[in-house]
């Protein structure tokens, strides 16, 4: 798949949406003020399911992608996070 099929979603930004480029995307995120945005799984077009874990920010726990995540962390003094490998991972199994 070329990068230029590469779809992106705007969660926060001047015009939340799906952009077909990242340049488009960009367009809206940059310089706008806790941006929350992904790249789109190429073969579904949905949001990447990816465990998250939130050792410190507003509501520690596991999160199932980062759209979940971001409001936990974004401006939260001292936020702690990682990307888990897997569900089992994030959950300590």
């Amino acid at each position: 798949m070329d990068k230029k099929d590469n779809k992106y979603a705007v969660y926060r930004g001047r015009n939340p949406g799906v952009y077909d480029s990242w340049l488009k995307a960009k367009q809206q995120v940059d310089k706008y003020p806790r941006n929350c945005y992904e790249k789109l799984d190429p073969v579904t077009g949905k949001s990447p399911s990816k465990p998250y874990v939130v050792h410190r920010g507003r509501e520690p726990g596991v999160y199932d992608s980062w759209r979940r995540t971001h409001p936990q962390v974004v401006g939260h003094p001292n936020a702690s996070y990682e990307k888990a490998k897997s569900f089992d991972d994030a959950h300590g199994n």
